[in-house]
């Protein structure tokens, strides 16, 4: 019994030693070009994703999801979100180099509620290019952008077409 606890103790002090050391000794690399590790991203993911069910407040949106609000949305997003998340036929080249990439959302559209992506874009991401965006623009732009977003698998006709042709080629 008391090499089991010997070893506990011994293994609970080596790993976090071993990291300190390698990462002192420069051996982490820190380089953004390659795509990160896949344990990284799964872990990185699942951290985002239990942490904004956490902390991100179910409030509902005040706004419809109407057409006339999505094309709204939309002109907000092709003026501040669309630099770093893309248009359909022209993804960002700039928001592909962050670390984590930032995602594109014509080929990949978000598939959390409004509520959710309101709190993402005004609280921002740790260790993202993601700010938080509070302060920028008044709350009802915010929700005329999440309403946006929150819709892009699923836009009526009208505004997907002027989606679609958003960003230029």
């Amino acid at each position: 019994m008391r090499r089991f606890w010997l070893g506990l103790v011994l293994g609970a002090l080596l790993l976090p030693l071993g990291t300190l050391a390698a990462a002192a000794l420069g051996l982490m690399g820190t380089d953004t070009a390659p795509n990160p590790p896949i344990w990284e991203a799964k872990l990185a993911r699942l951290a985002f994703t239990r942490s904004v069910a956490r902390h991100a407040d179910s409030i509902p949106n005040p706004l419809s999801s109407s057409e006339d609000q999505l094309r709204i949305g939309l002109r907000i997003y092709s003026g501040n979100c669309g630099g770093c998340h893309g248009f359909p036929n022209h993804p960002s080249s700039f928001g592909l180099s962050f670390y984590p990439r930032a995602k594109q959302f014509a080929e990949n559209p978000p598939t959390r509620p409004d509520w959710q992506n309101y709190w993402i874009m005004t609280h921002g991401i740790r260790r993202t290019a993601m700010a938080a965006w509070v302060n920028e623009l008044p709350e009802e732009k915010w929700w005329q952008v999440a309403t946006f977003v929150s819709e892009l698998g699923h836009l009526p006709p009208a505004v997907d077409s002027v989606w679609r042709r958003a960003g230029g080629d």
